[in-house]
């Protein structure tokens, strides 16, 4: 049963293009979260990930949790809801 469910999960991700959490992406990273930490709203550390990969690679990212991810500067944002 394993190796057929990790055949569909292969299957699935075939279909897309996995980018890497890069050096660049770290330091864009930092730079999120201390200019969030200072002005007092800071986010969680899984979206400062997906921010920080998506303005690495100039990414858009489609999200419903457009609230906390319009505080950072330069990411382009899509809400499809």
């Amino acid at each position: 049963m394993k190796s057929r469910n990790w055949a569909i999960v292969e299957n699935f991700i075939s279909a897309f293009e996995i980018v890497a959490f890069n050096e660049v992406s770290c330091k864009i990273y930092a730079r999120i979260r201390a200019s969030l930490e200072k002005s007092g709203a800071p986010i969680g550390p899984m979206d400062l990930l997906i921010a920080s990969i998506s303005l690495t690679h100039n990414f858009t990212l489609v999200t419903n949790n457009v609230k906390e991810f319009r505080r950072i500067k330069g990411l382009k944002l899509e809400n499809w809801t």
